[in-house]
C-alpha cells in the first residue's frame, strides 16, 4: 500500500481505520462506516500499520482492495413507485365510495317516491314513477297498479254517465276501496231515497232507513214515518168509509134516493164533478140522466183498490183521503145490451166521516 493516495495525495500511512463489521478501510477521523454506518469508536477502530512505502514506480499502482459484499440498503416506501401505487388505491377507494353513495342516495330517493305513492289514485304518478326508474324492483307492482287504476277510472266515469243503482252497486263490488267509494255510496243513497219519497208509502220509507241507518235523509225519512204513523187509518176506520161510499153508490145514485144522498154529505158537497155545492138533487142527476126508456137498472160496484189516507181541507180541517175504482152496469131490457163502464173515484170525507167533495172521471 503506498504512503499517500495516488490520487489525491492524501496521506494514508497510519492513518487507515478498518471497520469491524465489514472490514473495510477508512481513514481515520470518521466516526461511521461509510459503507455498512457501523460506528466507528476509536476503542472499535484499530490503525492499521501501512506496509513500508516503495520506491515510486513510474506508473502508480493500481491498488484492490477486497471487501465484503455491501447488504441492500433498505429504502422507504415513499420512492415514486410506491406513491404511485398508493394514489391508485386511493382513487379506487374514493371510486368505489363515491359509487356506493351515489347508488345508496339514488335508491333511498327511489325508495321515498315508492312510499309515497302509497294513497295516490292518479295514473299519472304511477307512470312517472316508472319513467324515473325502469330498473326498480317495484316497476311491475307499479305498472299493474296504475293499469288497475286507469281501468277503474274508466268504469267510474261510464257508471256516472247514466247512474242507477245496479250500476253504481256494481262499481261498489268490483272496487270496495275505491277513492270513490264514498260518492258512489251518497249517490246510491240519494237514488234509492228519490224512489221511497216517490212511492210515499209507510213500507217504501222504512225499507229505505233499513238500507241506509246513516243515510243523507234519514231525518226527512223518520219524519215521513212520524207523519204516516198520524195519517195511519184503523182497519175499523176504512170499513166504516167503505160502506158509506157502497150506500151513497148503491142505495143513493143507483135509486137516485135523495135522502140516502143528504145523509152521506153535508148540507151541501163543496164540489161533485165539477160543480160547485152541490144539493142532492144535482147530484143524483149523475144517475137519471143516464135512464134511458129501455134501462131497467143501474149497479155500482167499488173495487177492493180503495185507499183510505189522512189529509186536510182547504180550510185546514182534518179530512180523510179517499181514491177507489168504480164499476158502473147498466141493465137494459134487451138483456143481450147491457154496458159497463169503470170509473176512478177521488173523494174527501170531513172528521165526522160525511162526503164533502168528489171527482169521478
Amino acid at each position: 500500500m503506498a504512503g499517500t493516495c495516488p490520487k489525491c495525495g492524501v496521506k494514508i500511512a497510519d492513518n487507515l481505520v478498518k471497520c469491524p463489521q465489514c472490514g473495510r478501510f477508512s481513514l481515520m477521523g470518521r466516526t461511521e462506516c461509510p459503507l455498512c454506518k457501523t460506528s466507528l469508536s476509536p476503542a472499535q477502530a484499530e490503525p492499521q500499520q501501512a506496509p513500508p512505502a516503495e520506491p515510486q514506480a513510474k506508473e502508480p499502482l493500481n491498488v484492490s482492495v477486497q471487501t465484503p459484499p455491501r447488504k441492500p440498503k433498505r429504502r422507504g416506501c415513499l420512492g415514486l413507485g410506491c406513491l404511485i401505487s398508493f394514489l391508485l388505491i386511493v382513487a379506487v377507494i374514493l371510486g368505489a365510495a363515491f359509487f356506493y353513495w351515489t347508488y345508496q342516495s339514488q335508491k333511498n330517493h327511489e325508495e321515498g317516491d315508492y312510499q309515497r305513492l302509497q294513497g295516490v289514485s292518479n295514473p299519472e304518478f304511477y307512470q312517472q314513477f316508472l319513467d324515473d326508474y325502469p330498473d326498480s324492483e317495484h316497476a311491475e307492482e307499479v305498472r299493474t297498479k296504475m293499469e288497475h287504476l286507469k281501468k277503474e277510472a274508466q268504469e267510474w266515469a261510464d257508471a256516472v254517465k247514466k247512474p242507477n243503482r245496479i250500476n253504481l252497486t256494481r262499481f261498489m263490488q268490483n272496487y270496495p276501496n275505491s277513492i270513490h267509494e264514498r260518492e258512489c255510496s251518497d249517490l246510491i243513497d240519494s237514488i234509492d231515497w228519490k224512489e221511497a219519497a216517490s212511492l210515499n208509502t209507510d213500507q217504501a220509507i222504512e225499507n229505505y232507513l233499513q238500507n241506509h241507518p246513516n243515510g243523507q235523509y234519514t231525518d226527512d225519512a223518520a219524519a215521513k214515518m212520524i207523519e204516516f204513523s198520524q195519517q195511519k187509518i184503523s182497519d175499523r176506520d176504512k170499513s166504516y168509509i167503505r160502506g158509506i161510499m157502497d150506500a151513497f153508490f148503491s142505495n143513493g145514485l143507483a135509486r137516485a134516493d135523495l135522502e140516502v144522498i143528504g145523509n152521506a154529505i153535508p148540507e151541501k158537497m163543496t164540489d161533485f164533478c165539477g160543480t160547485p155545492s152541490a144539493t142532492p138533487e144535482q147530484i143524483a142527476r149523475f144517475t137519471t140522466d143516464k135512464k134511458a126508456a129501455d134501462v131497467i137498472g143501474i149497479h155500482y160496484l167499488i173495487n177492493a183498490d180503495m185507499v183510505v189516507k189522512r189529509d186536510t181541507l182547504p180550510d185546514g180541517q182534518p179530512a180523510y183521503a179517499v181514491s177507489f175504482s168504480l164499476d158502473e152496469t147498466v141493465n137494459r131490457s134487451d138483456a143481450n145490451q147491457p154496458s159497463t163502464k169503470t170509473y176512478q173515484v177521488t173523494s174527501h170525507l170531513n172528521d165526522e166521516k160525511k162526503i164533502v167533495d168528489m171527482n169521478i172521471k
